[in-house]
């Protein structure tokens, strides 16, 4: 499905209080019917594919794209009655977001085209090219946190040596003069109170 439709549907749905994670699971499973549908004629997705009247396959027996193929599953939704039915036929196709589509779905195609117009409309449609833009700086970002890393790591193991020695020089002179300390210690608590008490 394209960025742009996806970013269509996802506007689409958040209307009807459906998340867009719930939309995600939908189309991955419809994804996962239309290619079972294909490769299995007497399935239950592709019984149900052709209850609806619904090809999985264009002409020269690609499958044909997610979004299609959702569109002519919407035409179909919309003109059923809400019932079970129509909750099992959802269910089947978008699995447990079946249900929660149902409104996104019940405009039919003319209104997921709606939706992605407006999206277009208001700016928050990614395209194609954007997204996949917007991938990649999501990979150097990766790569750079990676790089900034390993360098931290490297810097850390560089100084290991000379902060252990610092930290055992330290816990050495602490052991040495514990009395020492002690005393330091009784000394100011007992300043300290003499302040508060005055």
């Amino acid at each position: 499905i394209s960025a742009e439709e996806l970013s269509g549907l996802k506007m689409a749905a958040e209307d009807v209080d459906v998340s867009f994670g719930q939309l995600q699971v939908g189309l991955k499973t419809l994804a996962n019917q239309i290619s079972d549908a294909a490769s299995n004629a007497t399935g239950p997705a592709a019984e149900t594919f052709k209850a609806l009247g619904i090809a999985v396959t264009d002409a020269t027996g690609a499958l044909r794209p997610t979004g299609d193929v959702l569109a002519d599953v919407a035409d179909e939704m919309a003109g059923m009655q809400d019932g079970a039915g129509k909750t099992a036929i959802a269910t089947q196709l978008l699995g447990r977001s079946g249900q929660d589509l149902i409104p996104v779905l019940n405009g039919g195609s003319e209104a997921l085209a709606r939706a992605a117009e407006e999206a277009r409309g208001l700016g928050v449609a990614f395209s194609s090219e954007t997204a996949a833009a917007a991938a990649a700086l999501d990979d150097q970002l990766d790569k750079l946190g990676h790089q900034i890393g390993g360098v931290a790591n490297e810097i850390g193991q560089a100084l290991m040596p000379t902060v252990s020695a610092v930290v055992g020089e330290v816990s050495e002179w602490i052991e040495q003069n514990r009395t020492l300390l002690g005393q330091s210690i009784d000394q100011w608590a007992t300043g300290v109170k003499v302040v508060i008490e005055g």
